[in-house]
């Protein structure tokens, strides 16, 4: 065939039918993908890492496979049937390996005290274990893209529209599996069986290729003659280097794209789903255009330049273009349909998201088309030239996203970073111009740059500060970024002068007088009520550190804290005086760690009293600290006298969500109860043994002890009956209260799908909740309080219950 000659309908066809399988390739690959990020998060608590890990595991698999396929893709036969042998091995696979990619801790475990108390050390284990676990499945994801190219393409001249249409078509499907995935499927069905959905799919996609590949191969084996390798020049060498950079900085600015956006959305379930459905929707564009004009493109290396240029600029504009421009744009476009903005809160984030995502990613994704016809022309194959484009274009990418997550955000910011992608984007473009080609420079490169240097100038260092602090009133004490978020410690004054911690853009705790009731009282309430004596005590999630504060102050107490963020530990001496300087106390162990991943690890202790207060559930990574296997891995872990107390707050998500929360608690702690703070917080409290009962005589006496008195009676609390005031719920009326809620499972964390809101209406659900309180006859005799104090104790509760009205909270 020549290389005029037109191609066969029976080629059309078979191009045609395997772009569409293609199509679902893109889908299954990124259903996969979203679907691990949402496990890794299990094991490396810190949203960002799990993210940067999945990223550069994930496309470190593609980049060997790539290069395995390219560099044998000329030698195979018939690769379609190749790629239908690919495709089955990447559905079985993934079965195989996902169900432990949230588990990675019981590996660690293996190496007992290892890596205990070395942070980095323990993250960079899991990224190992993260890599050793989907490097099967991720390869054969990167071998099916030279395959197909290889069996579908076979000469330069077909490079420059088809391997446009079928990255694109990938791509495509790619956006179609994470928007399914990451906004309908999990929320419905469960992780478990979107993944096994999406290997049904890889699975039904090989098989039709099997099919298809059987004949297709064999009827036409190669649409044109391939010429002769041509030796690697030094253009060649720069254009592989430049592919190579720029896929670290697309995956640099996907992982920072998360940072930013969680301090707006907050869910990192929809966050990850948002940034990676607006990344992958840009290539797709990006690589349509280039189908679209590559007829017209008579020098690709200057477009190639132009793309990277053009990226420069975006990169600096999109924080002005989400903060600036976006909500301007949709207020006017809403208003004119009738509609208000804070009725459809995540709505309008993806569509802000997108206005400052989609046009650097549209300059992205034209750059893999066009640097792949410019390596076919100057080394004249198709199928390795492709894998090596592709290769150290994902190995850039591997490195990019760890740099990232693990380096450059943690040390350098937001803003910084920023600065230095646009600047490495702009390096690259002038890389690819020749320097003697003046008028070439002025062209492609040198109006774009000084549109980036310009949009720079008048960027504000402070755009991200003041995103983190938009809503931060009175004076703020300190503000810094970290792995862990952006947080913030600032100084109110209303009737008294107190302070308040957030972390992207969420209140996390403080030291309000309802707050410092509800943490004190979460440290006090299972301290008291455990009949074990001598106790060893953990506390999940310091915060100010209020509640391990009052923990502190019980004798023979030994007490663990474990704090996923080394810098909000950093952050205890700006709350010493309600802290009781946990920070400082030799006593207690400081833990820099996530607490789930912490109990993994530590099957061999036991504790007596295990309080939990992680960030309100609806926001970044924290529903599997509210699931029923986390409950039951808590259980596992108390001695037969211990007590588990969950933190429930009401008042940030619906009334169904709170007795989904609580339900879920109460399904691995049936002999629980129920209290309440005088706010919209609440306590759920469970004894790991089924006949587990309160004795008067512990309370009194544990109440009496100096500190334990000093600490409750700053709070408002100078008796058992106040005590007993706060209790709301039996085992039993849980059980009637929660009817219906089905409880929440690491596979299906529906809470996390949820739009984070103020609950207006937790008023109502706790008046709900006080008529089915028990009498406080039947109160008092549960708590063991003598029939004297039952005035005292109808008394204290009509008193907190008058404070509860009064409170306004928001």
């Amino acid at each position: 065939m020549s290389n005029t000659e037109s191609l066969t309908p029976s080629d059309k066809w078979r191009f045609l039918s395997f772009a569409l399988l293609f199509i679902l390739s893109g889908m299954g690959g990124l259903m996969y993908q979203v679907v691990w990020a949402r496990n890794l998060q299990l094991s490396f608590g810190v949203s960002i890492f799990a993210i940067a890990s999945v990223l550069a595991a994930y496309f470190l698999g593609m980049a060997l496979g790539a290069l395995l396929a390219g560099r044998f893709s000329s030698s195979i036969k018939r690769p379609l049937f190749a790629y239908g042998v690919v495709e089955i091995g990447i559905g079985l696979s993934a079965l195989l390996v996902t169900p432990y990619v949230g588990r990675l801790d019981e590996a660690l475990s293996w190496f007992g005290t290892a890596t205990e108390d070395r942070f980095w050390l323990m993250q960079g284990a899991r990224f190992f274990l993260t890599l050793c676990l989907l490097i099967v499945p991720t390869t054969l994801l990167g071998a099916t893209v030279p395959l197909m190219n290889h069996g579908l393409i076979r000469h330069s001249r077909h490079l420059g529209k088809r391997v446009a249409t079928l990255y694109a078509m990938n791509t495509f499907g790619a956006v179609l599996g994470v928007l399914l995935s990451g906004f309908f499927l999990i929320e419905r069905i469960g992780l478990n069986h979107t993944l096994q959905l999406a290997a049904a799919l890889s699975i039904g996609v090989g098989l039709v290729a099997l099919y298809l590949g059987r004949t297709a191969d064999a009827l036409q084996p190669s649409l044109v003659a391939v010429q002769a390798p041509l030796p690697m020049s030094g253009q060649t060498r720069e254009l592989l280097l430049v592919m190579g950079v720029s896929g670290a900085l697309g995956l640099s600015l996907e992982v920072l794209w998360t940072r930013i956006l969680i301090q707006g959305i907050s869910s990192t379930a929809y966050v990850f789903a948002v940034v990676l459905a607006l990344f992958l929707m840009g290539i797709t564009l990006g690589s349509a255009l280039i189908r679209v004009y590559a007829h017209r493109i008579h020098n690709v290396r200057y477009a190639l330049a132009l793309s990277q240029a053009l990226a420069a600029i975006f990169t600096l504009a999109g924080v002005p273009l989400l903060v600036w421009v976006m909500p301007r744009v949709l207020g006017q476009l809403f208003s004119l349909v009738g509609h208000d903005l804070g009725q459809h809160y995540f709505i309008v984030w993806a569509l802000w998201s997108s206005g400052a995502l989609l046009p650097a990613t549209i300059a992205l994704g034209a750059s893999f088309p066009l640097a792949a016809r410019l390596i076919a022309e100057e080394t004249g194959i198709v199928g390795k030239g492709i894998g090596q484009i592709y290769a150290i274009n994902t190995y850039g990418g591997v490195l990019g996203s760890l740099l990232t997550g693990f380096l450059l955000l943690p040390l350098l910011g937001i803003y910084w970073t920023l600065t230095l992608l646009a600047v490495l984007y702009a390096a690259l473009a002038l890389l690819l111009v020749r320097r003697e080609q003046r008028e070439v420079l002025l062209r492609y490169t040198l109006a774009p740059l000084m549109a980036a240097f310009i949009v720079w100038a008048v960027l504000p260092k402070d755009l991200v500060y003041n995103r983190m602090t938009a809503n931060v009133q009175g004076r703020i004490l300190e503000n810094f970024e970290d792995y862990y978020g952006s947080v913030v410690v600032n100084e109110e004054i209303g009737e008294t002068r107190y302070k308040r911690l957030s972390v992207n853009g969420v209140s996390y705790s403080g030291t309000t007088p309802y707050a410092m009731h509800y943490m004190r009282l979460q440290g006090h309430l299972p301290t008291l009520l455990t009949p074990a004596d001598n106790r060893k005590a953990l506390v999940i999630c310091l915060g100010v550190g209020l509640t391990a504060g009052a923990i502190s102050t019980h004798p023979d107490t030994k007490l663990t804290v474990v704090e996923l963020s080394k810098a909000i530990v950093g952050l205890s001496p700006l709350f010493s005086d309600v802290n009781e300087n946990v920070h400082l106390r030799p006593d207690i162990r400081l833990v820099n760690d996530d607490g789930r991943n912490y109990l993994l690890r530590h099957p061999e202790i036991r504790y007596d009293v295990v309080t939990l207060e992680p960030p309100p559930p609806p926001h970044a990574g924290m529903a599997h600290l509210y699931s029923v296997d986390f409950y039951r891995l808590v259980k596992s872990r108390l001695s037969a006298d211990g007590v588990a107390v969950q933190w429930i707050p009401l008042h940030t998500q619906s009334n169904e969500n709170s007795r989904m929360l609580i339900a879920s608690f109460v399904k691995i702690f049936p002999n629980a109860s129920l209290w309440w703070t005088e706010s919209g917080e609440a306590l759920v409290l469970g004894f790991a043994s089924p006949d587990a009962t309160v004795k008067l005589g512990q309370i009194q006496a544990r109440m009496a002890v100096h500190n334990v008195a000093r600490s409750l009676r700053e709070i408002g609390i100078n008796s058992s009956a106040q005590i007993a005031s706060h209790f709301l719920l039996d085992s039993e009326g849980l059980k009637r209260y929660v009817v219906g809620a089905s409880p929440m499972t690491d596979d299906l964390p529906r809470i996390e799908y949820q739009t984070p809101d103020i609950n207006t209406g937790y008023k109502a659900l706790l008046q709900e909740v006080i008529a089915l309180r028990p009498s406080p006859q039947s109160i008092a005799s549960s708590l063991g309080l003598d029939t004297d104090e039952i005035p005292a104790l109808e008394q204290a509760q009509d008193e907190l219950q008058t404070r509860w009205m009064a409170h306004q909270l928001f």
